[in-house]
């Protein structure tokens, strides 16, 4: 059954059509990314290096450092000319696997699409941030007495969460669109 001007009726609901979810998915992904820049942008601007900003006394700060490595500062320490080469390429592979992923595997649920807008927004924030900079800005600093959470930015908080809602959703076992 289908309705008039739009897709087929499941459920009750009529389907989003796979283009429509295609352009809704970019959109989102685009955003996430011109968060994570934005985010970026007001810190290197406002923030002096290294000299953390309060916001929750004892456990939260921004606090404005670079990581010219990975996820928690790995080859942070490589020095070689083919290190941010080499990173992008990473993130070009796992973003190129996540369009994929969406691509490939319709129907997902709106979880699913979400979390892997959200990985693929953040891939690109960290991305374009290295190749402009050769590092990835980092802000987001919590920690608690002694014991401290390495420093992160928006774009990492994107992929942890875009990748938290794929594994519920596939774990929920949902493969229906909705």
């Amino acid at each position: 059954m289908s309705i008039p001007g739009g897709g087929p009726v499941v459920g009750g609901r009529p389907r989003i059509p796979f283009i429509m979810k295609l352009r809704i998915w970019f959109l989102l992904v685009a955003l996430f990314f011109l968060a994570d820049v934005a985010t970026k942008d007001y810190v290197v601007k406002n923030l002096r290096l290294h000299e953390p900003v309060h916001v929750i006394q004892g456990f939260f700060s921004l606090t404005y450092t670079t990581n010219p490595g990975i996820a928690f500062s790995m080859f942070a320490d490589v020095e070689s000319e083919w290190k941010v080469i080499l990173l992008t390429l990473v993130g070009v592979l796992a973003l190129g696997y996540v369009v994929w992923l969406m691509w490939r595997h319709d129907p997902l649920t709106a979880g699913a699409r979400l979390g892997l807008a959200l990985i693929a927004g953040g891939i690109l924030g960290n991305m374009f941030n290295r190749l402009l900079t050769g590092s990835v800005v980092d802000f987001l600093d919590f920690y608690l007495g002694v014991f401290t959470w390495p420093t992160f930015n928006l774009a990492d908080t994107f992929i942890c969460v875009g990748a938290g809602l794929v594994l519920l959703n596939l774990f929920r076992g949902e493969e229906t669109a909705r």
